[in-house]
């Protein structure tokens, strides 16, 4: 029993010191585990503590911020935000060009002559051109009369009115070259004479030219014989107030006869051709009276005004001089008699009859248009001659004119 005592004590020890370390390692990793624990558990209430320190900051109510004022900076023309880029003097001009174009677009004024036929010499649309800030297109609606002889016994085809007043607008406008049209060398050249014979005497490129001299006057005058007062309404509501009528008026008899003598060579037509004429030529000339009126009842304040040719054979100064003044130009006589001289109005005015009725060997034709013309008259300053037995009289036929 003495020799086994000793060996028990042994293991028995030995089994303790194993719990004891076992135990030992045991605390030591519970204790590396809390550490670490520990540690994660720091770490994450500091980046808690982070959020809610920068949650706080940004709620904070900010300062109203002050506008600064912007200073002028001087010499602003050596500041160069973009490169600084070469510009051509060609460049340069044609833009400067376009500006003043775009500019000056709505300051023009726009003078409308509607005649019948050809009125005569001298004519009151050559001597206006004279003018230095007038620049005059003379029939411009030519190209759209389809009659045989394009004399304009006729108004515009109603298919092709809409078309010839978008071009009327685009001359006025100086768009000789992008015209809805189309550009054409010989419809410029007929229409705008004066200003092609300038441009061909100073410059090569004639037509650019022609558009830039348009663009250049105060004023754009153009000759119409084509076109009713109704036609031109939307051209006038679209330039209320820059546009002036003029209507140009001549006695029916006087302006079928020399019509008539051109066309037919000499020749003298037939009373009852007279008859249907005369009715055309009254009927326009009664409708555009009556539609300026209209018009100008409805807001075209002032913008219309009737001149009798008649009347400027007979006084060519004080008539020039009424006209002027009505599309706001110096009337002054030094003026008008500087345009009638320039013209060559003088001498054409020496050779002008008040009255060609003496031309014409018979009555018959006379009354006729006397006859189709009757409510014409009523309305107008023109008088039906008198038939007596045996005779007809010829004159006292316009009011003011003897």
């Amino acid at each position: 029993m003495d020799g086994r005592a000793p060996n028990c004590c042994i293991c028995s020890s030995r089994v303790q010191i194993k719990r004891t370390l076992k135990k030992y390692y045991q605390s030591i990793y519970t204790c590396t585990v809390l550490l670490y624990e520990r540690g994660r558990l720091m770490d994450r209430l500091n980046c808690e503590n982070a959020k809610t320190l920068t949650t706080k900051a940004t709620l904070k109510p900010r300062k109203k911020e002050v506008k600064k004022k912007t200073v002028k900076v001087p010499h602003l023309e050596k500041l160069h935000i973009l490169p600084k880029t070469t510009i051509s003097q060609e460049y340069l001009q044609t833009v400067l060009a376009e500006a003043n174009h775009l500019i000056t677009k709505s300051m023009i004024k726009k003078v409308l002559i509607i005649s019948y036929f050809n009125s005569g010499s001298p004519k009151i649309g050559d001597i206006l051109s004279q003018h230095p800030d007038v620049f005059f297109l003379n029939e411009p609606l030519y190209p759209f009369d389809s009659t045989p002889q394009r004399d304009g016994e006729e108004p515009i085809s109603r298919r092709t009115i809409s078309e010839a007043t978008d071009y009327l607008s685009d001359v006025f406008e100086c768009r000789l070259l992008e015209s809805r049209m189309g550009y054409s060398e010989e419809t410029n050249k007929k229409m705008a004479k004066k200003a092609y014979r300038d441009c061909s005497e100073q410059q090569s490129n004639v037509s650019e030219c022609v558009q830039e001299t348009c663009r250049s006057k105060n004023l754009v005058l153009a000759k119409v014989i084509r076109v009713y007062m109704q036609d031109i309404q939307g051209f006038l509501e679209k330039n209320r107030g820059r546009v002036k009528v003029i209507l140009l008026q001549r006695d029916p008899r006087v302006n079928l006869h020399m019509r008539n003598r051109k066309v037919n060579s000499g020749s003298w037509t037939s009373g009852s051709d007279m008859f249907f004429q005369g009715r055309s030529l009254c009927s326009r000339m009664l409708n555009d009276v009556m539609n300026a009126k209209r018009l100008e009842g409805s807001g075209h304040d002032g913008f219309f005004k009737i001149v009798l040719f008649e009347h400027f054979l007979k006084n060519p100064e004080s008539v020039l001089k009424g006209i002027l003044s009505f599309i706001g130009l110096s009337s002054d006589p030094e003026t008008v008699k500087m345009l009638l001289k320039n013209a060559n109005a003088y001498k054409q005015l020496q050779k002008a009859k008040l009255n060609r009725w003496e031309w014409i060997p018979e009555d018959d034709e006379g009354l006729s248009v006397d006859k189709a013309c009757k409510f014409f008259y009523k309305t107008s300053l023109y008088n039906p001659m008198v038939q007596t037995p045996g005779m007809v009289q010829r004159y006292n036929l316009c009011q003011y004119c003897d």
